[in-house]
C-alpha cells in the first residue's frame, strides 16, 4: 500500500492517485503535515467503490485545532490506568468535531451507512501523517447522532479501523501472497509472572483455533533468550507472532518489551533492535498483547516492525489487565479461526471487551496499524477440499484426531518446513515405542495436506488381522485411488497392467482393459514361464504402481503413508526385498517428483528397512511425555473433549497416579485415565 503524498489538482497536498486501490466499502481519511504557508493540516476523504475512487478534499485543520487542554485529555487515555467512560466520550466528541470542521464527517458517515444498508462490513483507514496527531485515538470518533464511538457502534455489521503507517522505504510487494494451510502462530511469553495469566490466555487461543481441525499450528516459547527466540522464528516461520508480557519505558521514555528468562539477565525488544529478530523471520502479523504497546511511547517499536516488513501490528493504547487481555485474544483469534480479516478480528475483540465490562473502557484500547489492506494480511488460498471431507476421510474409532494436541515439535518436524504439498524429505520414518501416538500424529498432518489438495493415501496392514502380503498393500492403495477417481484413465490402465501381470509375463495397453480381481493371491507361476519369473513380475507390478502414483501426484502432490510393515505383520523380507526397492524408493526418489512416503514403525521394526533407506530417511521419534508436561497435556486433551475445569482437575489427579505407577505418560495412558474418570463419574 503506497500512500506517499503527491500534489493533486485540489491543492491539498495529500494526493489522490495513491487511493486508486481502495476496494468497495473502504474509506481513507488522510490528515497531512502542516502546509508551509501556515494554512494548517490538509485533509482528504477517499471512498472506494468507484473507478477512480470518489474523493472529497476537506478543509485544512488549523495547527491548534485541539487546544492544549483538549489535547491533554486525549493523551490521558494512554495512561496505564483504564480511562473513565466519560473521558472516552469526551475524546470521541472532540475528534468527531475535528472531522466535521474539515467537512469530512458527513460524506464519510454516508458511505458507512450505505455499507451497512448493503449488509457489508465497512473499513476506515486512517492515514494521519503528523506524529503528534497520529497517536491520537481516532478510532474512538463518535456518531454525532448517538454519541456512540463508531468502533463499537450498533446498527450494522460494525465499522473497523486501521491506521495506515507505511514507511517510505517499505520493502517488497505491498500485497503479500496468499497463504496455504496450516497457518502458524508463535506465542511468546515474556515473563514467568503468574499475574499475566499467560496459560489461561494460551488455552483460550488454542481452543478458538481448534476448528476447523488442522488449519492452525500453535507453538509457545516461554521467557526465551534472544537467541532462543530468533531460533524459534527461524524454525517455525510463524505467520503470526503473539507477545504476552509487560512493556516498560526506557530512559528516553520509549516503550520496550521486556523478556525475563529464568535465572538469566532480562533483555528488551526495542524499536532500535527489533530488526535483528526480523532477520530470522518476518511474520505477517504481530500482536503485542501488553500494556501501552500502541501509544505514543510505543511508536518507535511499531514503526520499526512495519518498516521491517511486518504487514500489520495490533497493540494496546494504554494499560490493560490480564483478564481483559485474554478475553481480547480469545475473540480476536476466534475471528481469525473463522478466516475473517484482521480488522474484523480486532472489531470482534473490541465487542468482547465491551460486552464483558460495560462500565469500563478496555474496548477502547486495541489499535491496528497496517502497511497493506487488512484483507491481505492473512489472506489464504482457499482449501481445495472442505474440512468435512477431510474429517470423514481420516475418521477412525481408534484415532480421534482432535486428541492430537500434543507432539507440537514432532508435528512441525513432520510438516518439514511447512511445505503445503507434503514433506521436503522423500522418505520420513515416524518411530517410537508402542502406543506413543504415531498413527494419530501422521493422520493429523495428512488431514491438513489433504485440505491443500494433496492426494493422501493411508494404508495400515495391521487392520487385516493376519499375515499380510505385498498384494494386500496394492489392493489397499488401489481402493483409495478408486475413491479419488473411480473412472480415471490412469487407474484403469494400472489395473489392466496388474491383471495381465497376474496372469502372464508380459503386459500391453490394448483394450479391452482388464480389472484386477479382489482375491489376494498372486499366481506364482504362469503357463509357459519358469518359476523364477514370479519375482520379476512382482517387481514390475510395483513399479507400474509407483509410476501411476507419480502421475496422480503431479498436480497437487502425493503422500503415501504406510503402517504395519513390521515382521509381525508382513511376510518375511517383503519390505527389504520387494516394497522398499520397487515401490518406496522409485516413488520417493524420482528427481523432480512430487510424491513422498511416510512410514510408521515401532523402534524394533526399523531393522526391516534395507540399507541405505534405513539410514538416509528422515526420522522423527516419539517417546513418553515428561512428567512436568502432565498439566499442559491434560489441559489440552480436556479442552479437546470439552471437559469442565473441575473434570480436568480430576483427570489430572488420576493421570499423576498412573504416571507414578507406570513411570511415564503415553497417549494410551491418557485414554485409560479418561476411561477411569468416566467410570468414576458414573458411580458418583
Amino acid at each position: 500500500m503506497d500512500t506517499d503524498t503527491d500534489t493533486d489538482t485540489a491543492g491539498t497536498g495529500t494526493g489522490t492517485d495513491s487511493a486508486a486501490w481502495l476496494p468497495p466499502h473502504t474509506a481513507l481519511i488522510r490528515i497531512g503535515e502542516p502546509a508551509a504557508d501556515g494554512s494548517g493540516h490538509p485533509t482528504l476523504l477517499a471512498l472506494g467503490g468507484s473507478d477512480p475512487p470518489a474523493t472529497h478534499p476537506g478543509l485544512a485543520l488549523p495547527p491548534d485545532f485541539l487546544p492544549p487542554d483538549q489535547l491533554l485529555s486525549c493523551e490521558e487515555l494512554f495512561t496505564p490506568d483504564a480511562p473513565l467512560p466519560e473521558q472516552v466520550r469526551a475524546t470521541a466528541r472532540l475528534l468527531g468535531g475535528a472531522l466535521a470542521g474539515a467537512g469530512l464527517l458527513d460524506p464519510w458517515l454516508d458511505q458507512v451507512r450505505r455499507s451497512h444498508a448493503a449488509g457489508s462490513p465497512a473499513l476506515t483507514l486512517l492515514d494521519v501523517r503528523p506524529p503528534q496527531l497520529r497517536s491520537l485515538p481516532w478510532e474512538l470518533v463518535a456518531d454525532p447522532g448517538t454519541g456512540v464511538s463508531l468502533c463499537v457502534g450498533v446498527g450494522g455489521p460494525g465499522l473497523a479501523f486501521a491506521r495506515v503507517d507505511p514507511p517510505k522505504d517499505a520493502p517488497g510487494d505491498p500485497r503479500p501472497p496468499a497463504l496455504r494451510l496450516p497457518l502458524r502462530l508463535l506465542v511468546v511469553v515474556g515473563d514467568t509472572d503468574a499475574a499475566l495469566r499467560a496459560d489461561d490466555e494460551i488455552a483460550g487461543v488454542r481452543a478458538r483455533l481448534a476448528e476447523p481441525f488442522g488449519e492452525w499450528h500453535v507453538e509457545v516459547v516461554r521467557a526465551p533468550g534472544s537467541t532462543e527466540l530468533a531460533a524459534a522464528l527461524r524454525d517455525i516461520t510463524p505467520h503470526v507472532l503473539h507477545f504476552i508480557g509487560h512493556q516498560q519505558r526506557d530512559g528516553a521514555d520509549q516503550g520496550v518489551l521486556t523478556v525475563r528468562p529464568p535465572g538469566r539477565e532480562p533483555w528488551q525488544i526495542t524499536g532500535a533492535n527489533v530488526h535483528g529478530l526480523l532477520t530470522a523471520h518476518v511474520p505477517r502479523l504481530v500482536v503485542l498483547n501488553a500494556c501501552d504497546t500502541a501509544g505514543r511511547s510505543a511508536e518507535p517499536l511499531l514503526a520499526a516492525l512495519l518498516r521491517g516488513g511486518v504487514a500489520a501490528v495490533v497493540g494496546m493504547s494504554g494499560g490493560i489487565g490480564s483478564e481483559p487481555a485474554g478475553r481480547f485474544s480469545e475473540a480476536f483469534y476466534g475471528a481469525l479461526g473463522r478466516a475473517e480479516a484482521v480488522d474484523r478480528a480486532v472489531l470482534a475483540g473490541r465487542h468482547a471487551l465491551l460486552l464483558a465490562a460495560l462500565d469500563r473502557s478496555d474496548w477502547a484500547r486495541p489499535v491496528l496499524a497496517v502497511r497493506t489492506h487488512p484483507d491481505a494480511v492473512l489472506h489464504r488460498s482457499p482449501a481445495l477440499r472442505p474440512a468435512a471431507e477431510s474429517d470423514a476421510r481420516f475418521a477412525d474409532e481408534r484415532w480421534n484426531l482432535r486428541h492430537a494436541v500434543d507432539r507440537v515439535a514432532e508435528r512441525r518436524g513432520l510438516f518439514d518446513g511447512f511445505a503445503p504439498a507434503g514433506p521436503a524429505a522423500p522418505v520420513t520414518v515416524v518411530t517410537g515405542g508402542p502406543a506413543t501416538g504415531k498413527a494419530t500424529l501422521v493422520r493429523s498432518v495428512l488431514h491438513t495436506w489433504h485440505r491443500n489438495g494433496v492426494l493422501t493415501l493411508w494404508t495400515d496392514l495391521r487392520t487385516l488381522g493376519r499375515t499380510a502380503t505385498w498384494l494386500d498393500l496394492v489392493h489397499g492403495i488401489l481402493g483409495q485411488l478408486r475413491e479419488a477417481g473411480p473412472e480415471d484413465t490412469r487407474l484403469r490402465l494400472l489395473e489392466h497392467r496388474l491383471a495381465q501381470l497376474h496372469d502372464r509375463w508380459t503386459t500391453d495397453d490394448q483394450e479391452p482393459w482388464l480389472a484386477l480381481g479382489t482375491d489376494r493371491v498372486w499366481q506364482e507361476t504362469v503357463p509357459g514361464n519358469s518359476v523364477g519369473h514370479a519375482a520379476d513380475r512382482r517387481h514390475t507390478a510395483l513399479r507400474h504402481l509407483a509410476d501411476t502414483l507419480h502421475e496422480f501426484g503431479a498436480e497437487h502432490g502425493l503422500v503415501l503413508a504406510l503402517a504395519g510393515l513390521g515382521p509381525r505383520t508382513v511376510e518375511h523380507l517383503t519390505v527389504q526385498q520387494l516394497l522398499a526397492p520397487h515401490l518406496i524408493e522409485p516413488l520417493a526418489g524420482r528427481p523432480g517428483g512430487r510424491a513422498r512416503v511416510v512410514l510408521i514403525a515401532n523402534e524394533d521394526e526399523i531393522a526391516t528397512l534395507p540399507f541405505p533407506l534405513r539410514d538416509t530417511a528422515r526420522r522423527i521419534t516419539l517417546g513418553p511425555f515428561r512428567t512436568e508436561e502432565i498439566e499442559e497435556i491434560v489441559g489440552d486433551y480436556g479442552r479437546a473433549r470439552d471437559l469442565s475445569a473441575e473434570h480436568r482437575d480430576r483427570w489430572e489427579a488420576l493421570m499423576a497416579l498412573l504416571v507414578d505407577h507406570h513411570g511415564g505418560l503415553t497417549p494410551r495412558l491418557l485414554r485409560k485415565g479418561m476411561g477411569l474418570l468416566v467410570k468414576k463419574e458414573r458411580l458418583r
